[in-house]
């Protein structure tokens, strides 16, 4: 269950995997077949079955990702765990875009394709994930989307909570004020 004040977090992450996941699609079609890069032996496939499959790929890639938990927001997130969640999410993806492939006879199947979307897919969300955490640090360390905390109390404790909350840095605190 995704919590109330992560969604708009998450819908964020969602759509740029979905983008960057549609990029990783259509960049390996031109990647394989039209950039000359790679030698085709067989005639290549129409341009049309690609784009014909790519909301098959977006609906399979909306549910490998949540499947596979990429979607998980928590502040102390690790590139690790990043990495490791998104080569599952990629993983389970790419096996149900063949499996579906095989399934319906379409005849869009280069197994260099599926490769290199694997690749560009992985490098792709990682990346842009990424990029999205610095980008939410930047503004957080600015001020942007702060939560307010009450400490009640006089004493030590509260007094090395206080301390605390104006040491973290991640936490963008500038000023606490006391009543």
């Amino acid at each position: 269950m995704i919590k109330r004040r992560s969604q708009v977090l998450c819908m964020w992450f969602a759509l740029w995997d979905l983008v960057l996941t549609t990029a990783a699609w259509v960049g390996a079609y031109y990647l394989r077949f039209e950039s000359g890069w790679l030698p085709v032996y067989k005639p290549a496939p129409d341009e049309q079955q690609c784009w014909r499959n790519l909301p098959l790929v977006v609906l399979l890639s909306i549910i490998a990702y949540r499947l596979t938990g990429q979607y998980t927001i928590h502040r102390l997130r690790r590139f690790r765990e990043e990495i490791v969640a998104v080569v599952k999410g990629t993983a389970l993806l790419c096996l149900m875009v063949m499996a579906t492939i095989f399934f319906l006879h379409d005849p869009y199947e280069s197994r260099a394709t599926m490769l290199l979307f694997a690749v560009l897919t992985a490098t792709g969300v990682l990346t842009g994930r990424r990029f999205n955490w610095a980008v939410l640090r930047y503004l957080r360390s600015r001020g942007y989307n702060q939560h307010l905390s009450v400490i009640v109390g006089t004493g030590r404790t509260a007094r090395k909570t206080a301390r605390a909350l104006r040491r973290a840095s991640w936490m963008g605190i500038k000023n606490l004020g006391f009543i």
